[in-house]
């Protein structure tokens, strides 16, 4: 649950918000509070994809377990380098 996790949510909600004005062909700031709005929702989102893909993992290795393979450590998209070491 990092800062940089927010920050890409963050932009992916403006991005969102930039293509559906797009799409539609209006102007790109003719709803400026929708911005703040979308963008708060994808920081929101984006932290809690890795609470999300943590918990994944701890399923996906609990049935490993129970079909005597070895956990899964690694992996995710959002996940930094030094998480990943560890």
């Amino acid at each position: 649950m990092t800062l940089g996790t927010g920050l890409v949510g963050a932009s992916f909600g403006i991005f969102v918000k930039l293509a559906s004005n797009s799409m539609r062909k209006i102007p790109l700031r003719r709803e400026p509070w929708d911005y703040p709005i979308f963008m708060l929702v994808g920081a929101w989102v984006g932290y809690k994809y890795v609470a999300l893909e943590e918990s994944l993992r701890e399923r996906v290795n609990e049935k490993r377990a129970i079909l005597d393979k070895e956990p899964v450590h690694l992996g995710g998209v959002l996940t930094t380098i030094k998480e990943a070491a560890e």
